[in-house]
């Protein structure tokens, strides 16, 4: 009987949670957390709610939980106790080894006592659960084990969602999940109260019940008898009336509660879509940028493009990696070295950021590199392709004439990404554009150059487009805690200057971009390693078995400090007081752990905790940034081949650096922190001579595979890298992420500004407006007017269509990109 009612399979039993960031699109909720807690969108991590000032959250939703099992539940689980002791006790008794006995039916209920004993009910109680379904109702095909589609006859509430099973069959639900109408509010919170379990949007005013009540406790923010009134209404709504204030405008036209609506998804932009059949890509791009094929003896597989408008210009090209190579990171390193033999005296700006593609391949993306000033950009775009195909200039052949000058006073920049598709096929993308037009936030130039160099506009040729749009609650501006260290040897005195003489303009960036930043600075020592956790002990006393040390009169920070310990008292969100704490004086006679360092750092600062300067806050994003012109200490020690001036490692260094190098990788990757690591350093394939110093492969991995980047220690100037740093963070820490991955050109926001009530479209700007980092896939905020608390964001957009990752687990996601498993889909 059961089994015919039930339409779903069985899921894992958990609770529902409500994000601070939540997106609602198609009425869907994660379920990963308990009542009461929310799974942060950047942490990762299961922490208590602060959407209704934490305990009234927590206490609404025990409380309306506790009311919809009140006649059921707890009377089902009393009965179900007391009869199943009894039975078990009294009968079990009387009857002996008749309790288990094949062939006989002690109570009656359809089961034989053995059927029951291999299911785990109780043969003398037939409603061992006492959830008002006989056990052999429940055991629907008899066959002693719970199988799915089954209720469990042991567990009055099988999906734990507050309504019994009996309840649910009875209400139409569904018994094995928990949100029948996965409208992001529990079944049993939905029969308590006036919403409908089996409808999203129970008052069909367009917003899905989850939307109006986004903490899904069934409560009107913390408003006394659920009676709506706009002091104690917290930004929630009446998911049972349509006008829940009463006013004549519809809770749907309300700007606070504005959602996805069918009209936001037309007139999106349509992209242009350049194909190559043969070498199986497909590029968007705006409609303005013309593009060509480019011929000639070699026959290449590759387009070239240009923007007159917004002076850029690039190519795509299908390569072939030397040796089979697959791994993005080094193909692009080896790409530097081509590029230095014909431009000597380029240098890195940043390396690729690594990620997945939505179609499944690995690519280093967002890669800049500085080419000479006066470079022309259409010069340099013909003579990098010729150089990366290994013809001669003129054996390319295209139709393009534009005209991009280059400028005295600044590098032309080659922006690019590589996403490895196979052992015989890597696809290149760059783009070509003076170092004015890049940074100049007024023009749009830098954020088109960025999606057609960050991973998203690029597809397979026959992939299509579909349309999409998810929205947002505003609850929080988001939050970012950076640990930066930088090596303590002699050779480092004018970066240690350059990087606290920027250190103000760097959390400008941070403040320009609307987070909520801290910043703390350790010291690159192994100098005691006591009140590190067991797991980073182990680690760290591989190749730093540190001791205690004291030096009269060279109090902290001096070797007298713990590894990894933050100078200063913890972190600081005071510009003035970061810039103090980065004086060289910091690092005078320090060791040169960084990147092992930092992860200490990291260490300490675990678990989560709100309002300690010594900790990670529990809904921040975390920023590592490790300056230095060695290899990081620890791998010195650690690999055979110690520190190198070897731009590039043979394979089997490669194999046990990657191998020494996974335990950081992995502890910083863990849900819990969920670190990115960026450098200043020697990068790996890059010709550098800063002066006794060694390529930082270690350092150069590590940052790859956390899913950031590393610049140049060779560069005249390394504020250029913390720029591109401070501009990553905000990506990394934005809770809006989208579904699925957008075309970049397609993606429109609409604010529903809740102080005012004006539903209005916002500019894309990198000056004062919104943004799109392609790299995290995620929507960012820049400029004095950023969304407010209790404001709505809708963002409808373009995707590809077969770009959702499905997953049962945040494990299933890319970690580098700190995606997370939100309603079995990767976020």
């Amino acid at each position: 009987m059961i089994r015919g009612i039930l339409q779903k399979g069985l899921i894992v039993a958990t609770a529902l949670l409500a994000v601070s960031c939540s997106d609602d699109e198609a009425g869907k909720a994660a379920i990963e957390c308990p009542v009461g807690q929310a799974l942060n969108p950047i942490s990762g991590a299961c922490q208590a709610s602060s959407l209704n000032n934490g305990n009234n959250e927590t206490n609404n939703s025990i409380a309306s939980t506790n009311n919809a099992t009140n006649n059921t539940t707890n009377n089902a689980t009393n009965g179900s106790s007391n009869n199943a002791t009894n039975g078990s006790t009294n009968n079990g008794t009387n009857t002996g080894d008749l309790r288990c006995r094949a062939g006989i039916d002690s109570d009656l209920d359809g089961l034989n006592n053995d059927c029951e004993c291999q299911l785990g009910s109780n043969p003398m109680v037939a409603d061992t659960d006492g959830d008002g379904l006989t056990d052999s109702e429940e055991d629907a095909d008899g066959n002693c084990r719970l199988s799915p589609g089954e209720t469990d006859a042991r567990q009055a509430d099988t999906d734990l969602d507050g309504a019994s099973d009996f309840d649910e069959l009875a209400a139409g639900t569904n018994p094995l999940l928990q949100d029948s109408d996965l409208d992001g509010i529990l079944d049993g919170v939905e029969l308590a109260t006036c919403s409908d379990p089996l409808k999203a949007d129970s008052d069909m005013d367009g917003l899905p019940d989850g939307v109006e009540d986004p903490n899904g406790d069934g409560i009107i923010g913390v408003c006394p008898v659920n009676t709506y009134m706009d002091a104690c209404a917290q930004g929630e709504s009446n998911p049972c009336s349509a006008d829940t204030d009463g006013d004549g405008t519809p809770d749907s036209d309300e700007a606070q509660y504005r959602a996805c609506r069918p009209e936001d998804l037309l007139n999106l932009v349509t992209p242009q879509l350049v194909t190559n059949v043969a070498a199986d890509y497909k590029l968007a791009l705006e409609m303005g940028v013309v593009a060509a094929a480019v011929t000639g003896a070699s026959a290449p597989q590759a387009h070239v493009f240009e923007d007159v408008g917004n002076h850029f210009t690039g190519f795509v090209v299908s390569l072939t990696p030397n040796g089979g190579e697959t791994n993005p990171s080094l193909i692009n390193d080896a790409l530097v070295g081509q590029l230095q033999a014909a431009y000597p005296t380029a240098v890195r700006r940043v390396s690729g950021r690594r990620i997945t593609t939505h179609d499944g391949h690995r690519a280093s993306v967002g890669a800049v590199v500085d080419l000479p000033a006066n470079t022309s950009l259409q010069s340099a775009r013909d003579k990098v392709l010729s150089s990366v195909l290994g013809v001669l200039p003129a054996d390319i052949t295209h139709t393009l004439t534009g005209a991009f000058p280059g400028t005295a006073t600044g590098p032309t920049l080659f922006v690019h990404e590589v996403v490895s598709r196979s052992p015989t096929q890597f696809l290149l993308v760059g783009a070509f554009v003076t170092l004015a037009d890049y940074q100049n936030l007024t023009a749009r130039t830098g954020f088109l150059v960025d999606d057609i160099t960050g991973g998203t506009s690029l597809a397979s040729s026959m992939e299509s487009l579909v349309d999409e749009c998810v929205s947002y609650d505003v609850t929080v501006r988001p939050k970012v805690d950076i640990i930066i260290t930088i090596d303590g040897s002699g050779s480092m005195s004018d970066e240690q200057n350059a990087l606290r003489n920027f250190a103000v303009d760097f959390t400008g960036l941070l403040a320009q971009s609307n987070l909520d930043w801290r910043a703390g600075v350790a010291r690159p020592d192994c100098s005691d390693n006591t009140g590190l956790s067991a797991e980073m002990t182990a680690l760290m006393n591989q190749h730093c078995s540190a001791v205690p040390i004291t030096i009269p009169g060279f109090p902290f920070p001096g070797f007298g400090g713990k590894t990894g310990e933050l100078v200063g008292g913890g972190f600081t969100s005071v510009p003035a007081e970061l810039r103090t704490r980065l004086d060289p004086g910091t690092f005078d006679m320090g060791g040169e752990f960084t990147i092992s360092a930092l992860a200490a750092a990291a260490d300490r600062a675990l678990p989560r905790t709100a309002n300690d300067p010594l900790k990670f806050r529990p809904d921040a994003a975390v920023i590592l940034v490790a300056i230095t012109d060695e290899e990081d200490e620890w791998f010195q020690d650690a690999l055979s081949f110690g520190n190198t001036n070897s731009i590039n490692l043979t394979a089997v260094q490669q194999t046990e650096l990657e191998t020494k190098a996974q335990a950081f990788i992995d502890y910083l990757l863990k849900p819990e922190l969920g670190a990115t690591g960026f450098g200043i350093v020697w990068p790996t394939g890059e010709t550098c001579s800063p002066g006794g110093a060694a390529v930082a492969h270690a350092i150069s991995h590590i940052a790859n595979e956390t899913g950031g980047s590393v610049g140049s220690i060779c560069q005249a100037d390394i504020t250029n890298t913390l720029r591109v740093i401070a501009e990553a963070s905000a990506g990394i820490a934005s809770g809006l992420r989208m579904r699925g991955v957008p075309v970049a050109p397609t993606v429109k926001v609409v604010l529903g500004d809740a102080s005012t009530g004006v539903v209005a479209d916002m500019l894309r700007s990198r000056a004062d407006g919104f943004d799109y980092d392609a790299i995290v896939n995620r929507v960012t905020f820049k400029g004095p007017n950023p969304p407010q608390t209790g404001d709505r964001v809708v963002i409808p957009y373009r995707r590809w269509e077969n770009s959702v990752f499905m997953c049962v687990s945040t494990e299933d996601c890319p970690a580098e990109q700190k995606l997370k498993c939100v309603s079995g889909e990767c976020r």
